[in-house]
């Protein structure tokens, strides 16, 4: 769902690069030391909100508070860059809006495979347009041959920037009596 910066080639498609070029490795078995291992239960927590989010939703929050970027957003966010071994933004002098796309990279890289960018997105109101940009990019580079890689992005409508509310509470309060957009 982010903007693709990525180059796709005859290399990285090849059958033998499968397995090596695209892997998560946050929370891979390896790193368990309960043996044996069971299928159903592991001994690694999975978070739920990571401090760095915490950090980034202040800077983020901060930011569309204030008329400029503060010492308290730049704090935040150089904490999480600090962290990840990149280097700091601190005196950078960014406008509010640079800033911002600042925070959406930020966010994008920092947790990428953690199932957290749909809802930025839709909270920027990015969403539709971003999966808009993303069926143009896989049809104009061909990758729509073959397996379907983008299947998910044909049937994309602003309705999925909200959940449809379900039928069993709009029949039981009464006072909602329009579901939310396209549903």
């Amino acid at each position: 769902m982010a903007p693709p910066n990525f180059t796709y080639t005859e290399e990285t498609a090849s059958v033998s690069n499968k397995n090596k070029t695209r892997c998560a490795a946050k929370y891979r078995r390896e790193y368990e030391t309960v043996l044996p291992k069971n299928k159903n239960y592991t001994p690694i927590n999975f978070p739920i909100l990571r401090y760095s989010d915490i950090l980034l939703m202040i800077a983020e929050a901060d930011n569309e508070l204030t008329a400029v970027p503060s010492d308290l957003a730049y704090a935040c966010l150089d904490s999480v860059r600090i962290r990840a071994g990149i280097t700091p933004l601190t005196g950078a002098g960014l406008t509010k809006e640079q800033f911002r796309n600042v925070i959406k990279k930020e966010r994008a890289m920092e947790f990428c495979f953690e199932a957290l960018r749909r809802w930025d997105l839709i909270r920027w109101g990015d969403f539709y347009t971003n999966m808009i940009a993303m069926q143009a990019y896989v049809e104009q580079d061909g990758w729509t041959t073959g397996l379907k890689y983008a299947s998910a992005y044909y049937n994309i409508s602003e309705a999925y920037n909200y959940f449809p509310i379900p039928d069993s509470e709009m029949s039981v309060n009464k006072m909602i009596t329009i579901n939310n957009p396209g549903w």
